[in-house]
């Protein structure tokens, strides 16, 4: 006989995985409060990530006028996605970076929990209040770009901004996941950090500079550019519209193949009891 948990549907499985992460934010809030230097620490450290960027770029852009076709206001409108990208990250996703560690240690007892994702139960357990400070300021960047962008912007064009938003965490978090999964195949290589450190690098501006068989790899072959630049080039026009669509149906096709792969992946942990 099935078990009930193999007929449950997709809305009872958003559902239950809806209330862990509310529960995870209860918790990662009353942390944060008890440990309010860190808090500030790390809004300003975001701050100044993001200060940087944009420095770098405005002092490039005194120089040329152009760069792979993106100009001046083009990428601070990519920047903006950029940083919603990391904030996400930053909010849910920051455990990533302790996966080697935990693995190593066989501390991944408690994620053995079912019928939860295993990705989602360990991945999203670390929510970060102060990150939704620095998305909030990430937030308000982009709005202030999209509105000085000479292609301007309406309010018919909110349903496309909110899918790019969507389609954005996606693609951290399938990329995210994705590396995750190989420190499962060489447990001391600490391969997901630096795949993580590769996506910084490269992803920080658009992806056209490495011209199109370099994007096309970027953005389809290893996935970097579903992190940000998807969201940024269909929100700018950059793709076509047969692109964009194909976009659409890649970037949440990826996230769920790489929250399987996790899944499967997982099955060669063994506990430090075992």
């Amino acid at each position: 006989m099935s078990s009930p948990s193999s007929h449950e549907s997709l809305l009872q499985s958003v559902l239950r995985h809806g209330r862990i992460a509310r529960r995870y934010a209860a918790i990662g809030i009353v942390r944060r409060a008890q440990f309010r230097t860190e808090f500030f620490s790390q809004v300003i450290m975001d701050i100044v990530f993001y200060g940087v960027h944009v420095a770098l770029f405005e002092f490039l852009y005194r120089h040329v006028d152009n760069v792979a076709g993106w100009t001046i206001h083009d990428v601070r409108v990519f920047l903006g996605w950029l940083f919603l990208s990391d904030a996400f990250m930053m909010v849910w996703m920051s455990n990533a970076w302790m996966l080697p560690e935990d693995l190593k240690n066989g501390n991944l007892d408690t994620v053995r929990v079912r019928p939860v994702q295993p990705a989602f139960l360990y991945l999203f357990q670390k929510f970060s209040l102060e990150a939704c400070v620095n998305a909030l300021i990430a937030l308000g960047w982009l709005v202030w770009a999209i509105d000085a962008h000479p292609q301007g912007w309406t309010w018919w064009q909110a349903p496309l901004f909110v899918w790019c938003l969507v389609l954005c965490c996606m693609g951290r978090a399938a990329v995210m996941t994705l590396f995750s999964t190989v420190e499962f195949i060489w447990v001391n290589g600490e391969l997901s950090r630096v795949l993580n450190l590769l996506a910084v690098d490269v992803n920080d501006h658009p992806l056209d500079v490495y011209g199109r068989r370099g994007r096309a790899f970027l953005l389809y072959m290893l996935p970097l550019g579903a992190m940000n630049y998807a969201a940024a080039s269909m929100w700018l026009g950059k793709c076509g519209q047969a692109e964009a669509v194909a976009l659409s149906v890649f970037v949440p096709t990826l996230m769920v193949l790489s929250f399987a792969l996790f899944a499967r992946m997982f099955r060669r942990y063994e506990s430090a009891m075992s």
